[in-house]
């Protein structure tokens, strides 16, 4: 590449907003580099339905009765307590506005997701607190795999509580 195409390249890429629209990474290093690389934005999913990774990034597929609101709430915990730490360099998004705000302050804005909806409880009675705690984007259709059949059972569209999610909708 030339000189003029990668001053070319470097100035849209200041002027853009970037957004990584999928991510499992939560650590704090993962913000900076985040900001390092001039992306904006990124919609952290902590886990997937009917697996999640342990502090040695090891993957666990929990059996029947596994509490994923709490994990999630657990996840949500870590971002927020880095959110509000001396030297923050993270700003969860709860309302379109807050991009503009961690953008013109210099942070990483995180919309929260998750790949299924199990956090949200089998009768969906944590939808609300997720909500409130900043759950912005889940995956409707989750296809889950051998690992997870035991824990959803798909129909290759929507996952059961898709349907519960839409009917309230």
């Amino acid at each position: 590449m030339n000189t003029a195409h990668r001053h070319r390249a470097q100035r849209i890429h200041s002027e853009a907003t970037i957004v990584n629209l999928h991510d499992h990474m939560g650590r704090p290093q993962d913000f900076d580099d985040m900001l390092r690389g001039g992306v904006a934005v990124k919609v952290y999913k902590p886990f997937n339905d009917g697996k999640y990774y342990d502090e040695r990034n090891r993957r666990v597929f929990p059996g029947d009765g596994f509490d994923w609101t709490a994990l999630y709430q657990e996840m949500i915990g870590r971002i927020e307590k880095l959110e509000s730490g001396p030297g923050s360099r993270v700003v969860i998004a709860r309302r379109f506005s807050d991009l503009a705000k961690a953008r013109g302050a210099h942070k990483a804005a995180v919309i929260l997701g998750n790949e299924g909806c199990l956090p949200l409880g089998r009768e969906l009675e944590a939808f609300d607190a997720l909500y409130q705690r900043g759950l912005r984007e889940i995956a409707l259709y989750w296809p889950a795999g051998r690992q997870t059949r035991h824990v959803l059972k798909e129909d290759r569209t929507l996952t059961p509580h898709a349907y519960q999610i839409i009917e309230r909708a």
